[in-house]
């Protein structure tokens, strides 16, 4: 199970507005690391399921949010719960790490 694709059209309603936390990826399809967090990300989504709603957004087709969070490089990783951002990091993660952020973030 991958990450939802989103649109900045659907940002508010999706993310800010989401009754679970929320999980933006930024990536692109051009991006290197990109293609490694996005297996990182599709391994770890099953054991969040229900706990962690998972999406992502292509850098250059959303310039509203990049240029919003101050997205300087992808992937990139923003972590929101109740319409604020707790957490973000930019390059790749390994699962370890991410579960460990997501874990102390979200007190599961």
């Amino acid at each position: 199970m991958a990450p939802l694709p989103i649109r900045d059209e659907v940002f508010t309603a999706e993310v800010m507005q989401a009754p679970e936390p929320v999980l933006v990826y930024v990536w692109a399809d051009w991006c290197g690391p990109c293609r490694l967090m996005t297996q990182i990300l599709t391994q770890m989504a099953p054991a969040w399921q229900g706990r962690l709603k998972m999406v992502k957004m292509h850098a250059d087709e959303n310039p509203l949010t990049v240029k919003q969070y101050q997205v300087e490089g992808i992937p990139t990783l923003l972590l929101f719960r109740g319409g604020e951002l707790l957490w973000n990091h930019e390059g790749v993660l390994n699962q370890a790490k991410l579960q460990q952020a997501l874990t102390q973030y979200l007190a599961v």
